[in-house]
Formats: C-alpha cells, sequence, structure tokens
C-alpha cells in the first residue's frame, strides 16, 4: 500500500473504561438537570463548548486531540486519565478525500443506545452495499424511529462526503427545507433552492440526509400516504430521488409511507424497514425506572406494550403514581392493552389538571424549547411560580415532556397529540359559537394565541403551517366555504363585543389573525375595547378600523420607517439603533422588536449611526451634511456638529477615548471632541467620498475606505496617512477592522471582499461569489466569521480561516445596506432597501445555522416622481411603495394604480401625444405604459444598474433614459429596442431633459456635470461645469434657450444653451435640490429642496419670490402645469410638489397658496387608536405616523371639503 493510500490516525481515543465513564456521568447529569432525557448533541455542545462534530467523533470512537477530551471530563466533572483513551492504529484512507461536513440539527444523543443490530445491519447494508438511493424507517410513534436514523447515520458517516439530519416536526414547506440543504450540500455554491438543485448535489457528491417526522406532511383523513395541501412537491422529491441516477442516499422516517415510496417499493432503489418494539430498549428502560417486580413480570410489562419505549415510559409514570411502583399490582389489575400510542397519551392527559393541561397546550403552541418564565407570560390566568412549578414536575414524571435547562417542550408524537386535538376543540368551539350559550371566558379562543405575533419568526411561520392552516381546513369541511368561515367568525367577534367587553384574552387576535390569514378586506371592521393580543399585523391594512380603548399588547404591527441604511447594536445588544431614508433614527427592543424611540432632526437620509462606548450617547449623520448627538436616555438632541460640505456617510466613536470619527463626500475625515464638540482635525487625502471609517481595537489607528478605491491608515495623534492600501478596482463601500486587530475587511463595488493584514497593509486573500456590488462587511466578535452584505439581497457568512462561504442567508427582498453583529455573535442585524430589519439568529454554532429571529417591517409612502399629462388633465406619481397612481387634479380621486416594477420608482414621463407613460426604476427596467388601460405595453432592460430618469423627444418616438450604470441610453419605443449609448459621464446619471425643438438631450450627473449630446449623432456638444456637488435636476425653459439646473450644493444655475455660459446662480435653500421645473411662461422658475420647502424664483432676476412651506419631508419632485380648474374653463398655473412625506401638494404659482393635499391610503389610515393600552408612547407615534388617529370622534377629510382658490 503507497503512502498515499495510507495515514496516520493522529490524536487519541476513548477506551472502553473512558467511554463507560462518559456514559455514566451524562446519564447523572441528565437525570440531575435534563429530567432524565439524554442530552442532544446541540445541547452537550452548548454545555461543553465542542463542536458538534468533536462530540460525533468521540461518540463513533473516532480520533480527537487529548486536549479535546480532557475538556470534555471537564465539563462533566471529570479527570482524565491515561486508562480513558488509546493510541489508534494506522488505517486505510476513507473512501473520500474530502473531509465530512455534518450537520445533526436537532439530533439527540444516542451514546446510549440498546439493541437494534438486526435492523442497523440491514439499513447499513442497504446504504453502503446495495446502494439505495431511497429508505425508509416506519414504525407507529414513541417506537424509537429518530433515535435509530442518529446511530444508522452514525455508523455509515465516514462512508459519505456530507451528512445532514433534519427533523420536519414543524412542517416545513419543501422550499424552506431546500433552502437550508442546497447551499450546505453544496459547500455554499448554489443557493437555488429547487429539487433540481438539490438533486445535483445529489449526483456531485456523496450526500446522506435523513429527515425525520416525516408524519406531519401526510394528510390525516383517509387517504393513507397522500400528502396535505400543499406538502405535494415532498411526493415528488421522493420520486425523483428514488427514479434519478446518483450517488448518494435519502433515509426518511414515519409512521406511514408515502405513495410515491410505496410504489416504488422493492428494487435496490427504494427499501423500507417495518420498526417493531425493541426488547433490549425495553428492558434497560424498565430497570432505569426502578420499578420492582420479577424478571417475568417485567418480561410481560414489556410484552404488553409491544417493548416501545415512549409507552413504556408512561405506563411507568402511572406504575410509580398509583401502584407505588409495583408492577405485580399493575398487571393483576389486568389493565387492558391500549392499541396506539395516542391512546396511551390521551389516557395521560385524561388524568391531567386544568393548569397541567393549559401547560402543554402551551408547549405545543410554542413548538421549541421555552423557559418557565415564557410559559407563565403565555397563561392567561394567574398563577404562581411554586403552582407553576408543581405542574411541570408532574408533567416530567408522567413523561409527557422533556426538560433541558430550565426549559421545557413536547416530544414530537406528544406535540403532534395535542395540537390536534386543540384545533380540533378549537374547530368545534369556532362552529358552535352561533348558539345562545353566553360566551365563556376560559374558551380556547380566549385562552390560547394561536399566533404568537411577537415569537420567533420561523415559530409563527410553524404556527401558521402547524395550527391556523388545518384549523382552516377542517372549518372548510364543516361549515362549506371560506364566506361561511369569515360570517362565523364575524358572529363571533360580534359577541365578544356585546358579551365580553374589555375581558382579557387572546379571543380578539385570534379573529384578526384568522382574517389575516383569510385575506379579509378588514376596512370598518370594529375591535373596540377588546384584547387584542399577539396580533400579527405587520402588512395588513386596517383603513378605519376602530381599535377604541382595546388592549394591543404583544401586538406587532407596521413601522413607518424607509429603507435602512444603517444598523448598529449597543454594547450590552439591548437596543438596536437604525437609521432610514426617512430622516429618522430609531431605536428598537431587541427583546421584543418594539421601538423605543425615534429621533428626528435630520433633513435627508441617514447613513450613519455610532454608539459611544459607554451607551449613554448616540452619534448619527446624513445628507444634510450634519452629524447629530442624541441623549439615548432621553431621546434630546444634544449637539449639532457642522463642518462637513458634503453628505455624511460614516461615523465611528474611537474605543477607550472621546473622539468621534466622519467621513463624508466631501472627501474628508473629520475628528470630533465629544466634550467640547469641537472638530479638532480634518485627516485629507482621499480623492472620492470616504464612505466607512473603523478603529483600531486600540484606538490607535484610524482606517478609512472611499470610493476613489483606496483604503487609508491614519495615525489621529499625528494626523498622518500611515499606509494607503490598493487592489479594489472599484470603490469600497465599508472597511471593519478585526476585534483582535489583526485584519482589516472591505466590500466594494467591484463585487469582493478583501481581507488585509493590518500591519503590513498587504491583501491577504480576496472573497468572492457572484457579480454583486457589497455594500457592508462586519466580523463576528471572535474574528473567525465575517458577514457581507449585497446588492442581489444575500447576506453571505464566510468563515475567514478557510476561506469557506459558510451560509448564504436568504430573505430580504432589495440591496443589504447595513450589517452588524451583537456583542455575543449570536445576532446578526441586517438592514435593507425593501424597508425591512431582520435578526438572524445563530442556532447552531458549529453549522453556522442562522435562523431569521425577527423582522421589522416598514412602510415607506415617499412620492419621488410627479408628472403632469400633456392636457393637464391627469398627475401620475411614483416613489417608494413601488406603485405608479394616476390622479384626477380637479376631484383628488386616485383614477388608476399601476404595478409591475420591483423596486422604487425614481422617474415618470408623458410622452408628448400622452398616449404612453414611461418610469424608471431602481430594479434596472424602464416601463411604457398604456395609462387609459392601465396595461404594461413594454420592459426595457438593458441598463445595468438603476435607472433614475427618463424623458422623451418632442416627437414620441424615442425614450432616453438615465441610470447609475454611468450611460444614456435612447430608445425606440415602438420596437423596445436601443438605438444608441451615450458615454461620458463618470458618476451616476440622475437628470434628463429633452430641449423642446429635439435637437439636444441634456444630461445631469453626480460628477457635478451637465452634458448636451445631439441625440442624432451621439456627440457631446458640451460639458456644463460650475456646480461642485451631485446634479440631479434639469429643465429647459419653454423657449429651449436656458437651462436650469439643481444639485446637491444646494444652488440652482441658469445656462445659455448655446455658449454653455452659466447666467445666474440661485441661492437660498437650505439642503440638497432634487427637483427645479418652469412655469408654462417662462417667467418662473420652481425648485424643491431637502430642506421641506418649494422656491419661485423670477427667472429673468434671480428674486426669490415666494417659499413654499407645508411639507414635512423632503421635497423629490416638482412639475408645474396649466390646468382648467373653473366651470369657464379658465386656465391657471398650478404647480405639484412631492415629498416624502407622503403628500402631493398642489401651489398656485401666482399666489403660492396650496390648495389640495393628496396622500394614498397608509396602512392605518382613519384607525382609531383612541384610548389603546398594552402600547408604547413610542408604538403609538408610528400608528399615527401610518395614519391612525387618537380622536374619540373619528373624522376622515373628504377632498370636496378641501378649500379652493379662485381662479385668476
Amino acid at each position: 500500500m503507497t503512502k498515499t493510500a495510507q495515514r496516520k490516525r493522529r490524536g487519541v481515543i476513548l477506551s472502553s473504561q473512558g467511554l463507560q465513564r462518559l456514559q455514566e456521568a451524562q446519564e447523572q447529569l441528565a437525570i440531575a438537570k435534563n429530567g432524565g432525557y439524554a442530552y442532544t448533541l446541540e445541547q452537550l455542545s452548548d454545555l461543553t463548548r465542542l463542536s458538534v462534530r468533536s462530540l460525533g467523533r468521540l461518540r463513533s470512537c473516532t480520533a480527537v486531540d487529548r486536549k479535546t477530551l480532557e475538556e470534555l471530563f471537564r465539563a462533566l466533572n471529570l479527570t482524565l486519565t491515561e486508562q480513558d483513551y488509546i493510541q489508534p492504529e494506522r488505517t486505510a484512507e476513507p473512501p473520500t478525500a474530502q473531509a465530512i461536513a455534518q450537520d445533526w440539527g436537532e439530533a439527540p444523543d444516542v451514546s446510549r443506545f440498546y439493541g437494534r443490530t438486526v435492523e442497523l445491519t440491514t439499513l447499513s447494508d442497504w446504504i453502503l452495499q446495495d446502494h439505495c438511493r431511497l429508505v425508509g424507517v416506519l414504525g407507529i410513534g414513541g417506537v424509537g424511529k429518530t433515535a435509530l436514523s442518529v446511530k444508522l447515520a452514525e455508523q455509515v458517516q465516514d462512508h459519505f462526503t456530507y451528512v445532514v439530519w433534519r427533523s420536519l416536526r414543524n412542517a416545513p414547506p419543501l422550499e424552506t427545507l431546500l433552502t437550508e440543504l442546497v447551499p450546505f450540500l453544496s459547500g455554499q455554491q448554489e443557493i437555488k433552492a429547487d429539487i433540481s438543485s438539490f438533486l445535483q448535489c445529489l449526483r456531485n457528491h456523496r450526500c446522506l440526509v435523513v429527515l425525520d417526522n416525516a408524519d406531519t406532511l401526510l394528510d390525516s383523513g383517509n387517504q393513507s400516504g397522500h400528502y396535505r395541501p400543499g406538502y405535494e412537491a415532498y411526493g415528488e422529491l421522493l420520486r425523483l430521488v428514488a427514479e434519478t441516477r446518483h450517488q448518494s442516499c435519502l433515509v426518511i422516517n414515519g409512521r406511514e409511507k408515502g405513495a410515491q415510496c410505496a410504489q416504488r417499493e422493492g428494487g435496490l432503489a427504494v427499501q423500507s424497514l417495518l420498526l417493531k418494539g425493541s426488547p433490549e430498549a425495553a428492558a434497560a428502560l424498565i430497570e432505569a425506572t426502578e420499578l420492582t417486580g420479577s424478571a417475568l413480570q417485567k418480561q410481560q410489562l414489556c410484552d404488553r406494550y409491544r417493548y416501545n419505549p415512549l409507552a413504556l415510559k408512561m405506563v411507568a409514570t402511572t406504575i410509580r403514581d398509583v401502584f407505588n411502583g409495583s408492577i405485580t399490582l399493575f398487571l393483576e389489575h389486568n389493565i387492558t392493552l391500549l392499541g396506539d400510542i395516542s391512546d396511551l397519551i390521551q389516557q395521560q392527559c385524561s388524568r391531567l389538571s386544568i393548569l397541567e393541561n393549559q401547560v402543554m397546550r402551551w408547549l405545543a403552541i410554542n413548538r421549541e424549547w421555552v423557559s418557565f418564565a415564557q410559559l407563565r407570560d403565555d397563561l392567561t390566568a394567574s398563577v404562581s411560580p411554586m403552582q407553576l412549578t408543581e405542574a411541570l414536575q408532574r408533567l416530567s414524571r408522567r413523561s409527557l415532556i422533556e426538560t433541558n435547562a430550565g426549559q421545557f417542550t413536547l416530544q414530537p408524537v406528544v406535540m403532534e397529540y395535542i395540537t390536534e386535538t386543540l384545533i380540533n376543540q378549537v374547530c368545534d368551539e369556532i362552529v358552535d359559537h352561533s348558539s345562545s350559550t353566553p360566551l365563556s371566558p376560559a374558551s380556547l379562543l380566549q385562552t390560547y394565541a394561536l399566533i404568537k405575533a411577537q415569537t420567533k419568526n420561523y415559530i409563527r411561520d410553524s404556527q401558521i403551517r402547524m395550527m391556523v392552516a388545518p384549523l382552516i381546513t377542517k372549518l372548510l369541511g364543516q361549515l362549506g366555504s371560506q364566506k361561511d368561515i369569515v360570517y362565523q367568525l364575524n358572529q363571533i367577534l360580534y359577541r365578544l363585543r356585546t358579551e365580553c367587553p374589555n375581558q382579557a384574552g387572546y379571543a380578539g387576535g385570534n379573529l384578526l389573525n384568522l382574517f389575516r390569514y383569510l385575506r379579509v378586506d378588514l376596512s370598518n371592521y370594529d375591535f373596540s375595547y377588546l384584547s387584542i393580543w399577539q396580533a400579527e399585523l405587520q402588512d395588513v391594512s386596517l383603513h378605519r378600523v376602530n381599535f377604541a380603548h382595546s388592549d394591543l399588547s404583544k401586538s406587532s404591527f407596521t413601522q413607518p420607517f424607509g429603507s435602512i441604511l444603517v444598523v448598529a447594536f449597543s454594547a450590552d445588544s439591548q437596543l438596536l439603533a437604525t437609521g432610514d431614508s426617512n430622516s429618522v433614527v430609531y431605536l428598537w427592543q431587541v427583546s421584543d422588536g418594539q421601538p423605543r424611540t425615534m429621533l428626528r432632526g435630520h433633513q435627508g437620509w441617514v447613513w450613519a449611526i455610532s454608539w459611544s462606548l459607554e451607551g449613554d450617547l448616540l452619534a448619527s449623520g446624513g445628507e444634510d451634511q450634519s452629524v447629530r448627538l442624541w441623549e439615548v436616555e432621553t431621546g434630546r438632541c444634544c449637539g449639532i456638529l457642522k463642518g462637513h460640505q458634503r453628505t455624511v456617510r460614516t461615523l465611528a466613536w474611537q474605543p477607550n477615548g472621546h473622539l468621534l470619527a466622519s467621513g463624508g463626500d466631501d472627501h474628508e475625515i473629520r475628528l470630533w471632541n465629544r466634550h467640547t464638540q469641537i472638530c479638532c482635525q480634518i485627516l485629507q487625502g482621499h480623492q472620492n467620498w470616504v464612505m466607512s471609517v473603523a478603529w483600531s481595537p486600540d484606538g490607535q489607528i484610524l482606517a478609512s475606505a472611499s470610493f476613489d478605491r483606496t483604503i487609508r491608515l491614519w495615525d489621529v495623534q499625528r494626523g498622518e496617512c500611515l499606509n494607503v492600501l490598493s487592489g479594489h478596482t472599484d470603490g469600497i463601500w465599508s472597511i471593519a477592522w478585526s476585534p483582535n486587530g489583526e485584519y482589516l475587511a472591505t466590500g466594494g463595488e467591484d463585487y469582493s471582499v478583501k481581507i488585509w493584514d493590518a500591519d503590513s497593509g498587504q491583501c491577504l486573500k480576496t472573497l468572492q461569489r457572484r457579480d454583486s456590488a457589497v455594500f457592508s462587511v462586519a466580523w463576528s466578535a471572535d474574528s473567525k466569521l465575517l458577514a457581507s452584505g449585497c446588492e442581489d439581497q444575500s447576506i453571505t457568512i464566510w468563515d475567514t480561516v478557510s476561506d469557506r462561504c459558510l451560509k448564504t442567508l436568504e430573505g430580504h427582498s432589495n440591496w443589504i445596506w447595513a450589517l452588524d453583529w451583537s456583542a455575543d455573535g449570536t445576532l446578526l442585524a441586517s438592514g435593507s432597501h425593501d424597508q425591512s430589519v431582520q435578526l438572524w439568529e445563530m442556532h447552531n454554532h458549529q453549522t453556522s445555522d442562522y435562523r431569521k429571529l425577527k423582522t421589522l417591517q416598514g412602510y415607506s409612502n415617499s412620492v419621488f416622481a410627479v408628472a403632469w399629462s400633456p392636457d393637464g388633465s391627469t398627475l401620475a406619481s411614483s416613489g417608494a411603495d413601488q406603485r405608479i397612481r394616476l390622479w384626477h387634479p380637479d376631484t383628488g380621486q386616485c383614477l388608476k394604480t399601476l404595478q409591475g416594477h420591483r423596486n422604487w420608482i425614481w422617474g415618470l414621463a408623458w410622452s408628448p401625444d400622452g398616449t404612453t407613460l414611461a418610469s424608471a426604476s431602481d430594479d434596472r427596467t424602464i416601463r411604457l405604459w398604456n395609462p387609459n388601460t392601465g396595461e404594461c405595453l413594454k420592459t426595457l432592460q438593458d441598463h445595468t444598474a438603476w435607472v433614475w430618469a427618463v424623458a422623451w423627444s418632442p416627437d414620441s418616438r424615442i425614450l432616453a433614459s438615465g441610470s447609475s450604470d454611468l450611460s444614456v441610453r435612447l430608445w425606440d419605443v415602438q420596437t423596445g429596442k436601443c438605438l444608441q449609448v451615450l458615454q461620458g459621464h463618470n458618476s451616476w446619471i440622475g437628470g434628463l431633459a429633452w430641449s423642446p425643438d429635439g435637437t439636444t438631450l441634456a444630461s445631469a450627473s453626480d460628477d457635478c456635470t451637465i452634458r448636451l449630446w445631439d441625440p442624432s449623432t451621439s456627440e457631446c456638444l458640451k460639458v456644463l461645469q460650475g456646480h461642485d456637488y451631485w446634479v440631479e435636476a434639469i429643465a429647459w425653459s419653454p423657449d429651449g434657450q436656458t437651462l436650469a439646473s439643481g444639485s446637491y450644493d444646494r444652488t440652482i444655475r441658469l445656462w445659455n444653451r448655446k455658449t454653455g455660459e452659466c447666467l445666474n446662480v440661485l441661492q437660498g435653500h437650505e439642503a440638497m435640490l432634487r427637483a427645479v421645473a418652469w412655469s408654462p411662461d417662462g417667467q418662473t422658475l420652481a425648485s424643491g429642496s431637502h430642506d421641506q420647502t418649494v422656491r419661485l424664483w423670477n427667472a429673468q432676476t434671480g428674486e426669490c419670490l415666494n417659499i413654499l412651506e407645508g411639507h414635512t419631508g423632503q421635497v423629490w419632485s416638482i412639475a408645474c402645469c396649466s390646468v382648467a380648474w373653473d366651470g369657464a374653463g379658465q386656465h391657471i398655473p398650478i404647480l405639484a410638489s412631492s415629498s416624502a412625506d407622503g403628500t402631493i401638494k398642489f401651489w398656485h404659482i401666482k399666489t403660492g397658496e396650496c390648495w389640495k393635499t393628496l396622500r394614498a391610503d397608509r396602512p392605518y389610515e382613519d384607525m382609531n387608536i383612541t384610548g389603546v393600552t398594552g402600547i408604547t408612547e413610542a408604538q403609538r407615534a408610528t400608528l399615527k405616523a401610518l395614519g391612525a388617529i387618537a380622536d374619540q370622534k373619528m373624522v376622515t377629510v373628504r377632498n370636496s371639503q378641501l378649500h379652493q382658490p379662485e381662479p385668476i
């Protein structure tokens, strides 16, 4: 045998003595602290701080290093001796050259495993010799299928590259399961969660996949083996696994065969084993219970219950409690043999007290391990800690619940029984609630929450799948139709209001959750004077719903924030701060996801947030070029630091110091003294925007990353640049210093993550997966993991030692702007352009198994664009809600809503002939719409980045579009083909305007220039320079001789078309400009700014004629038109303005009077929250921001009530 065919197994393996000592210690610990139940691998991992894989290797007598053994023995209060281990012999290399990757999920510890030798041999032979593709392990509940499957996987694991074990007890949809399996089985190289990708993994690698508790997928009706509605895809998966050639094996456990499995059984590809009780396991269990009786009597007892371990556990409890532990007395009473495990569970439950039954149901609802405090909080009745403790102890003795370190759950078979029983009982309650019997405070609807709104996301999803969906199915069977279900629920709601006002309980929340699941329009519903507990009301419209004097405790609502640009945990991880595109800083309670404080003061997007070391101050910065300091306790702004001349992009407090570093679009880094609030130093050297700064852990060096493609390291004491790191080929968005101080990580526009040696400045590695800009990078607390957030909506978790992608987190639906880890590394926060914050919980520390813990869903009704139809009869608007609305200007009525874009819509333009409306979106597309029918005529898709602006040629034949891909494109609107690409700008293009004669196209860019193009030749005729910040607004005068431009430098410039000369500079706005428009007669120029005002200027003199105030957010767009408003058809000049406050205002240009305000309904428009309880003042403020009112009398302002000026 050659050297390459052999390897020396390093380390040591457990001796028989060492294994026995460990097993005895684990057993004693389980009895003392885990209710007698064996620890799972995950629990042992948390207990010993050893990896799941190391524990698996120890358990299978695979070699590990001696230090690992010492740590394990020490954790179990043992001292390792030389007799506890032996040196391994030289053995042949395993069949695979790759390291085995294992993910054991919630697999239990089976180190104490008895018998099953024949079954294990049979299963191993099927898998390893016969190369079965699909193996089923079948048997009644509690017979030991789960333990057998884990032991089997352990025995054959060395023959596979990937081993994964999963429980399906919460019935995950196949797509959810594959989202976990496919990335793992492909080494994080594939994230597409579909069956074909899964099968490709089985072909590419030798994979062992074990799926436990498959019964949850099957219909409980009369059709044995058929899948529940919505789970048929599992059957297709099993069929394809069985029929497709591959080198892997799928093992599936359940009480019955799926139809697809049964049809294909018999050949070598598919086999199933019917598992019966184990005499060895049963005998060991009876011995452990210390029941008294002869060997023959113990044998009779085991035989009577068919050697089923779970049944024997339950019966042992009865023998101990009722017959004083005597098997003899129990057998003498000739207890009838029960035919099914569910009969045993039913018998046990029939002996439970009211409180014990409540605990059992709440454990079934919670679906996972829960704490004592959480259980007590769930109960509606007042229960003392002693009463609850005694109830839990009794349930544990009856083997109905599992306990571990102060947490509790149900065994899967018991959970299934309790869940099904609860669903049936709730169904009966709903069906019978039309009777004349008074509603009982103890009704199940009032006592239990079918969904917990504030629980973890994945648990709530499970509650919907396992409780709400089956309940609706049963109600359909009994009531006949969804309409009948809604009628019955409405009857219960009426009776709740009339018979049980102000009664504490979950009924109101349950009704709302059922209405939501049934997609009922809740407008005008009355839930006043009810307890609305645990209602999941995110993404639900509640127009004119009456919640007056209701208790909204534990319910969740949509939040009024926009795109989340920055997230930051406080040092103690109790609070999460966010900054958004609505100019607001939020402080959130991490424990329940509820808002604590809203900090208002910025004008423009908030790009930067940083906590002081002490946690008492929060710094924020943004587009308004200021840095604000906030007192966390009071929410008071205690300082405004001014000095930056452009957007503030980044902030970082010095560790153990009093300096605050800020960087921005002015290419500067400023250092501020916390106490004096004075800028004490300016670091210069970057040639483009400074996007991110980070301090070394010792606070001596500051690192900065810029869009000039460089990283600079600064000695802040001397103000010197120590090093310039180059390597990125495009702008750098983010930089982060590892907590151990050794490395820097950067993410950039060039699709890469780079890791640098902090001392030498050398680029050590480049991590790159897909063609997607990297907006954010963040290190875990131990410096071993790096998270990156990307334009492609994904978060990647990297192992920086092996350079492997450990996990790709999917869940956002737009760009990931921001990431931050909690101090202990257990939580990762992500902020996205999809207007959500997501908290990810590391579920398994060894496999980097992250689960979505909580989602904070925002809503922004910012209106980014308005455009008049050529005849002035219709106003189009678009914005952050991805919809285009067509408004009647006289009535204020929304005529149509156009949907199709999948991201924010920044640009709108009517064709001059009025037949087509064009829209430009962040989804990289332009859409052409028929405004009469609302039909999307064409989608233009050649841009490779966000599209900001569109403009029509005067003959309506050509459409121009401007994008952040640095190009202007000209389109033939008839064919949808791109005719020309105009290139010359070196930054994003935010504004376009076609001259009235059609011979010149103007483009405005963030490179601070305006270019004039000849569209017929693609020639750039002129470059207009003078602005010193982004230019995103341009407009031609009606005569085509003058071009107006508005810039983020707060000025408007008027340009001579022929000479390119700047004729005038108009100044007065206090924040950046995003909109300019001419009056129809060309005498007046209007401008809209982030200072929340519109200004009217005399175009000839440059004098400011009027300041139009009324908006409460940035003004994004303005449009002028001459509209016939009066009955005589007299035309008056009207200016429309749109804002981040969600409104469109109509202004009379001559008088400056606002005579109409339009607003699309917000999620909670006119929702009455008068006198509500159970919410904080911050929550009350968020509800009001989304349209709720707190007046006793609900008032809706109609358009007809709005004042209209007299025509001039």
